[in-house]
């Protein structure tokens, strides 16, 4: 159905408002998404913006998974959070050195090493074969659960439930959010 509607907009030329509490319908049936809290837009964007760049907590929670790290911000792009150091992609920039901030991760961005210095650390306590990824339940000292998805070629029989691990993080997937 999702298909034929696209293709009825595209050959009709029309505009269409489709109103929908399904994240992923609304992810792959919009050109521009509303993300509305409380009657009001919190994000306005094209399904890679709200997915990839959320500018709240609330849009980020709201669409996919997603990991939440508070922390305070450190020289050159580097939040402090957990004992770990976070880089930062390039929007560290628009705030300040000592603030408390919250930085958004998707699961799919983050991946398992050896334990090292520096990265977030913990113990994984679960690994779900799912096909496309494998979903890895993290336990940090914090006692905060750390949700990744992890490509099965790279991560599956590598670390075993119990093991202590280390979490990397690219910092062009790290998101500042407000709230």
């Amino acid at each position: 159905m999702q298909d034929e509607l696209k293709s009825i907009q595209r050959h009709t030329g029309i505009t269409f408002i489709f109103v929908t509490h399904d994240q992923e319908e609304a992810l792959s049936m919009g050109d521009r998404i509303a993300v509305f809290s409380q009657g009001k837009p919190s994000q306005i964007g094209t399904a890679q913006d709200i997915y990839d760049a959320p500018k709240t907590r609330f849009v980020a929670d709201f669409i996919g998974d997603i990991n939440f790290f508070e922390g305070t911000l450190a020289q050159d792009g580097v939040v402090e959070s957990n004992n770990a150091r976070l880089k930062l992609s390039e929007d560290a920039a628009s705030v300040g050195v000592g603030s408390a901030v919250t930085v958004a991760v998707r699961p799919e961005n983050m991946r398992l090493e050896e334990p090292r210095e520096g990265l977030l650390q913990g113990t994984l306590t679960s690994k779900v074969y799912m096909g496309t990824d494998i979903r890895c339940h993290v336990r940090l000292a914090s006692g905060e659960h750390v949700l990744l998805r992890v490509p099965p070629a790279l991560q599956y029989g590598r670390f075993a439930e119990g093991s202590q691990v280390s979490i990397a993080v690219d910092p062009k997937h790290t998101r500042i959010v407000e709230g």
